[in-house]
């Protein structure tokens, strides 16, 4: 007994980082990582050493200390939301959805079985680097950073880690971001020329519905209402998928994209509501993190030529953003269809073209004002030229000439005066 009890068991003796000239000794079960029995900092090495010996002689009396595994990263997470649940801060349906979907889908699959004391600043870099390697944008990492650092603050409360390894990264690009990309127009039926026959499918979806990656891995046949023309995007708790903020949306089928996925299903063999639309090449499902989507997008950008940095498959989901609005879908609508958060989202990510289809509305302005100056006549002044800069002066001199101009021209029977660069001309 005694010696099994020795086998399972090592003393280990170091000096802390943190707090140079203490030392810890710790008692560690061989063969197993994470798990750790008694542990005692000393001021020396020599009192580090005795207290070792003591741990030793307990093993070979066959005393078996009880072993207490470490308070993992997932274990914050209970308490940490229900303290965000009940924040004397009023926190919005929104802001409580993004801080389950960081948490969940993102930050545990890599942290969360990790013991927090294990938890380093280099792997929170890893961390980013790998995000950022998966075409995801600075600012989108940057919050899963932030959000990983409040949760680090639960175990600094706690008094489980001293320093939080995750406060203070700042995601490189993330202040020079450049404007968001997608296919013009004319540039879609080239860009799907190009597609392989594998991957065409899914560039279509992204297209013409606006889905995300991991929407377009995970739908089935079932969500499609052909009845209705509308496609259901919702959670998949069988495949741990959850929608970005947790909510369903319904999209338009138009006559063309019906079409086109009748078709499918009639040469998929009119498979159940259960089945992939889009399954991998062994009719499975493709993983939920795949970057062969983004691979495959920016091989079909060079073969059709593009040189513009359209690369990523998110940017084939902007596409259908900018085919909206070019035709003159209202913003408020074309948010719903995206699934995104708010309009303002929506009018950042196009601010491009946003203003510019704006300027349509503008024109009626015009025209609107043009109308009114026929019907009024001479009553309604028309719009003055701007006086040039480097003549201010020479306006401000003339001033006495066109209040003079206004009083002969009134008593003339004539009231419209135009100023053009300091000059003044009454209007007969």
């Amino acid at each position: 007994m005694r010696q099994c009890v020795r086998e399972q068991f090592k003393v280990s003796i170091r000096e802390r980082s943190n707090r140079p000239g203490k030392w810890v000794v710790e008692l560690r079960p061989t063969g197993r990582r994470g798990g750790h029995g008694p542990s005692q900092t000393v001021g020396s090495l020599a009192e580090a050493q005795a207290v070792a010996e003591t741990l030793m002689a307990k093993l070979d009396r066959g005393e078996l200390p009880e072993l207490a595994p470490p308070k993992t990263v997932e274990d914050l997470v209970p308490e940490f939301m229900q303290r965000k649940r009940e924040s004397k801060r009023v926190l919005s349906t929104n802001t409580i959805d993004f801080y389950e979907e960081i948490l969940d889908r993102r930050l545990m699959p890599t942290f969360g079985k990790l013991p927090i004391t294990r938890v380093s600043d280099r792997g929170v870099e890893a961390y980013v680097a790998g995000r950022l390697a998966d075409d995801l944008s600075p600012v989108t990492v940057q919050g899963e950073v932030d959000a990983f650092a409040h949760l680090l603050d639960l175990a600094i409360e706690k008094k489980i880690i001293k320093v939080n390894p995750a406060r203070g990264i700042e995601v490189e690009g993330i202040r020079d971001e450049r404007p968001k990309e997608w296919l013009h127009t004319p540039e879609i039926t080239i860009f799907l020329g190009f597609c392989s026959t594998t991957f065409y499918p899914k560039a279509f979806a992204a297209i013409f519905l606006g889905l995300r990656r991991g929407e377009v891995i995970v739908v089935q046949w079932g969500d499609f209402d052909f009845d209705h023309d509308v496609l259901l995007v919702r959670n998949k708790p069988e495949f741990k998928f959850r929608t970005k903020y947790g909510r369903s949306r319904s999209i338009p089928l138009w006559p063309e994209v019906k079409e086109y996925f009748l078709r499918r299903w009639e040469e998929m063999g009119r498979p159940g509501p259960e089945a992939l639309v889009f399954p991998n090449t062994n009719g499975g499902r493709y993983s939920l993190d795949t970057r062969s989507f983004a691979k495959a997008t920016a091989e079909a950008v060079k073969r059709a030529g593009i040189t513009r940095p359209v690369t990523k498959f998110h940017d084939l989901r902007r596409t259908f953003g900018s085919l909206c609005l070019e035709a003159r879908v209202p913003l408020e609508v074309v948010a719903e269809w995206l699934g995104h958060r708010s309009v303002e989202t929506t009018r950042q990510v196009y601010a491009r073209i946003s203003g510019l289809f704006s300027s349509e509305q503008m024109g009626r302005v015009g025209e609107y004002w043009q109308r009114k100056r026929a019907e009024q006549g001479r009553r309604l002044p028309s719009l003055p030229v701007a006086v040039c800069p480097g003549e201010v002066r020479a306006a401000e001199q003339n001033t006495a000439v066109i209040e003079g101009s206004k009083e002969s021209g009134a008593a003339n029977g004539c009231g419209r005066t135009e100023i053009g660069c300091g000059q003044a001309k009454v209007m007969n």
